[in-house]
């Protein structure tokens, strides 16, 4: 990792040799113990696999190293050396200290390569073999040289081509003009086929009639006029069957789907039913619903009668679709829920009448003193939902309250940073 000492015009001393690498020394150190030399690289490597001086074996640790004193730095980098790139022909000498910027920046003779695939000097990546690159000074020219290069056609059709690879292009260019076999006409390599097909007078053409087998010069409009007469019956026989042909693959066409539509039917039916098998197996016994704004809330109901309304997500069980809701008004909060029905969850199959009960809980930070009420439990309960038919879809029913006075919220703590914490838990009938 040092300097090679090949590159210096003078036989350089042993003391400015690296024992490890035994090149010149590239960014000198020293050891504090023992003062021997090393480059920065070559020792910094060493001491992370051996604790010992590879010079004296003295004990060696990495706070040991330290740089080289000013004189010895001051007699190193006068030394004089050719260019890296000496045997690429570059003649510059310079001292230690001065040469990395010739190479960096003037030098002629630094490696570079060409960027066109193929080429002998192209290489594709940032370090490439150095026997086969150009040297700058020389780059421009091969560029322009370069037989690798792409070239526009200049035939006209567009296309990019390695200079070298012109001749075979014109094989294949679709620019070149050609003449049509039948009438001479000049066209493009890439028309020729349509004209020929479709437009030449001259060239040969099948009928227009599916499975007529009649050809004929194109322009010869007497040939077709006479072979329409003859072919009148062949025709519609033809144009009948491939009628029918047609028709069959339609009905086909509509019997596979309606197919797929039983099936898509079928797996949809099949859907819901183990959708509802798992609302009915899956029991959803509880929700956490935390209100926040309680004193905003408050704040904004405290000198109107109208109230104000706060609903949480809906809440599947089940068997039913249910939503919290907390109202607040001058005297305080109420607190109850709403049974749903309808396809506001995908849910178009909840059982009526309501049966479950449902425990409605607001907690007490301080105590286990939990404000509660227990609803479904009572006959009128049960005659409510008796006596209502079931609502409409994306309606709700059912609605008993919870309420808490701003004296109980304010004494029993049920507030804690502006929040309000509701339970709701089903409970086994």
């Amino acid at each position: 990792m040092g300097i090679s000492s090949d590159r210096f015009v003078e036989p350089v001393d042993e003391e400015f040799i690296c024992s490890i690498c035994r090149d010149v020394l590239d960014n000198p150190v020293t050891l504090r113990l023992c003062d021997h030399h090393f480059c920065r690289d070559c020792i910094t490597q060493y001491v992370n696999t051996t604790k010992i001086c590879p010079v004296c074996r003295g004990h060696l640790c990495i706070s040991d190293i330290h740089s080289v004193s000013r004189p010895f730095n001051n007699l190193l980098i006068k030394q004089k050396l050719h260019c890296r790139y000496h045997s690429r022909g570059c003649e510059f000498i310079s001292t230690v200290e001065g040469i990395p910027s010739h190479e960096k920046h003037e030098c002629e003779y630094t490696p570079t390569w060409c960027p066109n695939e193929g080429c002998p000097h192209y290489t594709n990546g940032k370090n490439g073999d150095e026997s086969i690159a150009i040297s700058q000074k020389d780059f421009f020219v091969h560029t322009l040289q370069c037989e690798w290069k792409l070239v526009l056609c200049l035939l006209g059709c567009g296309a990019r081509v390695k200079e070298n690879q012109i001749a075979s292009h014109k094989e294949t260019c679709d620019a070149i003009i050609e003449k049509c076999h039948a009438c001479g006409t000049q066209v493009k390599r890439k028309d020729l086929s349509t004209h020929e097909a479709e437009e030449c007078l001259l060239c040969q053409a099948k009928c227009d009639v599916f499975g007529c087998d009649f050809a004929a010069i194109r322009g010869d409009s007497t040939t077709w006029e006479q072979h329409e007469k003859d072919a009148s019956i062949l025709h519609t026989r033809l144009i009948n069957k491939q009628l029918k042909a047609t028709k069959h693959e339609l009905k086909v066409a509509t019997d596979e789907l309606k197919t797929t539509n039983k099936k898509l039917k079928l797996a949809e039916d099949e859907l819901k039913s183990v959708w509802k098998v798992a609302l009915d197996v899956t029991e959803v016994t509880s929700m956490v619903w935390v209100v926040d704004n309680i004193a905003e809330n408050r704040a904004a109901n405290a000198t109107i009668t109208s109230d104000d309304m706060k609903f949480a997500h809906p809440f599947v069980t089940r068997r039913y679709t249910f939503r919290l809701k907390m109202r607040f008004s001058s005297e305080g909060m109420s607190l109850g829920f709403i049974l749903r029905r309808g396809n506001e969850d995908e849910v178009d199959f909840l059982n009526w009448p309501f049966e479950d009960l449902i425990q409605l809980q607001v907690m007490n930070h301080t105590s286990q003193e939990h404000e509660e009420k227990i609803i479904g439990e009572s006959d009128e309960h049960v005659d409510y939902f008796s006596d209502h038919s079931p609502p409409d879809a994306n309606n709700e029913d059912g609605c008993w309250e919870l309420f808490l006075s701003n004296d109980q919220i304010a004494d029993r703590e049920f507030l804690i940073y502006d929040k309000i914490v509701v339970v709701v838990t089903l409970l086994d009938n």
